[in-house]
C-alpha cells in the first residue's frame, strides 16, 4: 500500500526574490498495527508538563474576544474575594469555616441519647487540598454518664498520584454497635426521635484504644488495607429517661456486650475491573477516573488471638462482597450486591455479623428495609440485595409525580450461629432466621429531590404478632 506525499512552499528572500518549491515522494516501507512506544498512548488523557507555568501574554495577544473594563474589574474583584475567603470565617447550618482548610459541624455539638443523656461535643477538621493531609478532633461529654471522650485521627498521602495512605487514631469513645462512625445527620435525627419520641433506636457500648492503617492501590484495579486496632470495650447502661413527651414511658435497656480487650490484625483487598482513564497535572499529583461499570470484588480476613495479641477472645473472621451497578437504559437502573462472611472460634457479640438493616436513623446504603436494627446477628451471614430505579415509567406525565422516580427492591438472607457463641453472647435478643429472609417492596425517591420513601414487606419470618409490613 504505497502512499504518495507531496508537499509544496512558496516565499521571497528580502521582498526582491520570490521562490517556489515542490517535493514529491511515495512511503512505500512501513509497517501496520505496530505497538507504539510507551508514553504514547497510554490512561492519561491530559499531562501537564512539570516545567509548564501559566503566563497570560499568549492570550492578551491573542485573544479572539477582548475582556471589557467591567470584565477585568469583576475578575480582579474575585481574587482579591478567594484571597479574603482563604483567611476568613464562613457560618453556614451545617457547617464552620476557617479558611479553606479548617471546617466544624455544628449539628454534632450537642448529642441526646439514654446513655449519655444531654452531650456536648465539639469537633474540628483539616482538609488539604486534594487530600494529601487530613487530621480531626473531637471532644464529647455527656451529663448523665458522667463520662470525658475523645478522638484524635490523622491521615496523609505519601506518594502524589494517591497509591498509598497512612493513618492513625486514638480514641476514647461511645460507639453504636453495628455501626463505625453516624454522620451528623444520623446523629441529630436520632437525638430528636429521643427527645421527642421517647425512641432511642441504636444500642451503645465504651471503646478506648487506637488503630493504624495502611492503604496502598498497586494498580488502578486491585486496591488494598492493612489495619490494626487495639481496643478496650466495655457495656454501657442506659442513665436517663429524660424527654420532653411520653414522660411514663421508659427507654429501652441497653445491651450488654461481652466485656473484651481485642487487639485485632486486618487486610482486605478490592478488586476493581473497571478501565481508568488519568490526569497529570505536572506537578506530580494524579487524578484518576473510572471509564466503565463492572461489578467490584470485596475479600478480607480480621484475625483476634489469644496468644498472639493477648485478645481476650480468639477468632477468624473471612468476609467478601460482589456488587455494582449499571445503566441499561431508562427504565433499568439496577443496583446489586451478594456477600457473607465467616467467623469461626470464640466471637463476642459486638463482633457478630448482622445484616446491614434499617438503623430508625436515616440510611444511605443497599440495606434490609423490613428488619429493624440488630435484629438478625450471627457468625455465618449471607445476603442479597437488588433494586431497579424505573424511573418515571408509570408517571412521566403526570404533573408533580413526574419529578419522582420509582425503586422496586428485593432482598434476602440467611444468618447461622454456633452454639458455643450463642451461649457465650451477654446478649441473645437477636433472631436466627428460618430459611432463608426474604423481602420485597418499593421506593418513591427525590422528593424535594433529596428523600426517599420505603414500603417494605417480609414474605417470610413475620416480625411480631405476624407482621410483615413496617
Amino acid at each position: 500500500m504505497p502512499t504518495d506525499v507531496q508537499i509544496f512552499a512558496e516565499g521571497s528572500f528580502l521582498g526582491m526574490i520570490k521562490f517556489e518549491a515542490e517535493v514529491f515522494t511515495i512511503v512505500s516501507h512501513y509497517e501496520l498495527n505496530k505497538k507504539a512506544p510507551p508514553g504514547i498512548f497510554d490512561e492519561f488523557v491530559i499531562k501537564v508538563l512539570p516545567d509548564a507555568k501559566k503566563d497570560s501574554s499568549y492570550w492578551s495577544k491573542n485573544q479572539l474576544i477582548k475582556n471589557t473594563r467591567e470584565e477585568n474589574s469583576a475578575y480582579k474583584k474575585i481574587e482579591v474575594q478567594n484571597e479574603k475567603d482563604a483567611r476568613s470565617l464562613s457560618i453556614g447550618i451545617t457547617s464552620l469555616n476557617y479558611g479553606k482548610k479548617f471546617s466544624s459541624s455544628p449539628l454534632s455539638y450537642y448529642i441526646f441519647n439514654r446513655v449519655e443523656g444531654n452531650a456536648l461535643s465539639f469537633n474540628i477538621n483539616y482538609r488539604e487540598a486534594l487530600n494529601r493531609r487530613n487530621g480531626k478532633a473531637i471532644v464529647r461529654y455527656g451529663f448523665s454518664d458522667k463520662k470525658m471522650k475523645y478522638e484524635l485521627g490523622y491521615s496523609m498521602r505519601v506518594f502524589n498520584d494517591r497509591r498509598m495512605t497512612l493513618s492513625g487514631s486514638l480514641f476514647r469513645t461511645i460507639k453504636p454497635i453495628a455501626f463505625d462512625d453516624l454522620t451528623p445527620l444520623q446523629e441529630i435525627y436520632n437525638s430528636f426521635k429521643a427527645l421527642i419520641d421517647k425512641r432511642d433506636n441504636l444500642d451503645y457500648y465504651y471503646s478506648s484504644g487506637y488503630e493504624l492503617g495502611i492503604n496502598y492501590r498497586f494498580i488502578p484495579q486491585l486496591f488494598s488495607r492493612l489495619e490494626f486496632k487495639q481496643a478496650k470495650q466495655t457495656t454501657a447502661y442506659k442513665n436517663t429517661n429524660f424527654s420532653f413527651r411520653k414522660k411514663d414511658v421508659e427507654f429501652s435497656e441497653n445491651p450488654a456486650i461481652n466485656n473484651a480487650f481485642q487487639r485485632t490484625l486486618g487486610i482486605r483487598f478490592t478488586i476493581n475491573p473497571n478501565k481508568f482513564r488519568a490526569i497529570d497535572w505536572g506537578d506530580g499529583d494524579i487524578s484518576r477516573f473510572r471509564i466503565t461499570n463492572f461489578p467490584l470484588l470485596r475479600l478480607g480476613f480480621t484475625y483476634s488471638g489469644k496468644d498472639a495479641f493477648n485478645s481476650t477472645y480468639e477468632y477468624r473472621r473471612f468476609y467478601g462482597s460482589f456488587g455494582g451497578q449499571n445503566f441499561i437504559n431508562s427504565y433499568m437502573k439496577i443496583r446489586y450486591e451478594i456477600g457473607g462472611e465467616i467467623m469461626t472460634g470464640q466471637v463476642p457479640y459486638q463482633s457478630l455479623g448482622y445484616f446491614n438493616s434499617r438503623s430508625g436513623t436515616i440510611d444511605l446504603d443497599n440495606i434490609f428495609l423490613a428488619t429493624v436494627y440488630n435484629e438478625f446477628r450471627g457468625d455465618r451471614i449471607f445476603y442479597l440485595n437488588f433494586q431497579n430505579n424505573f424511573g418515571k415509567m408509570l408517571w412521566g406525565g403526570v404533573p408533580v409525580l413526574k419529578n419522582f422516580n420509582l425503586i422496586g427492591f428485593f432482598n434476602a438472607g440467611r444468618n447461622h450461629i454456633s452454639e458455643e457463641n450463642y451461649e457465650l453472647a451477654a446478649f441473645k435478643g437477636f433472631k436466627i432466621s428460618e430459611g432463608i429472609y426474604m423481602e420485597a417492596g418499593f421506593g418513591i425517591s427525590r422528593i424535594l429531590d433529596i428523600f426517599r420513601i420505603d414500603f417494605a414487606w417480609r414474605l417470610n419470618n413475620p416480625y411480631k404478632d405476624n407482621k410483615r409490613f413496617l
